[in-house]
């Protein structure tokens, strides 16, 4: 897995040019999650929605970590631990989605909450004491 190098926003495939935003936006610019300018919206890392994550565990795409679920309740992927260490957000939070939820949130996503990285220990520490923990993703 890698970033994409278009928008440094989005995990890829090793064997892929560019993530599927920025397939559809047909540029070379980073994108805001608006194809065009015409106010389609499109996955982006900003969310702006509650997540539920829970203590039960997880497994997708080689990742291990617990259930995401958005706020319909939906069971969109994993939350697990950024494992890349070259970059800032090693040791944080990151999504893996579903394959039914790319066209929704994107495949892979970097998550802040608040304006802040969510710490991976922090999510472990609080799901040891409690079922699930709901955040506002932004």
């Amino acid at each position: 897995m890698k970033l994409c190098p278009i928008c440094q926003l989005n995990w890829i495939e090793n064997d892929q040019n560019s993530c599927i935003i920025c397939d559809k936006t047909n540029t070379n610019n980073k994108h805001n999650g608006s194809i065009g300018g015409g106010g389609i919206k499109h996955p982006t890392a900003y969310f702006q929605e509650y997540f539920t994550f829970t203590n039960e565990k997880g497994y997708h795409r080689g990742k291990n970590g617990f259930q995401a679920f958005n706020s319909k309740g939906e069971n969109i992927g994993i939350v697990f631990m950024t494992d890349v260490h070259k970059t800032p957000a090693y040791g944080h939070c990151e999504l893996c989605m579903y394959p039914a939820y790319y066209n929704q949130y994107g495949e892979w996503h970097r998550i802040t909450s608040h304006g802040g990285r969510i710490k991976w220990s922090k999510l472990c520490e609080i799901l040891k004491s409690r079922t699930e923990y709901k955040v506002f993703i932004d």
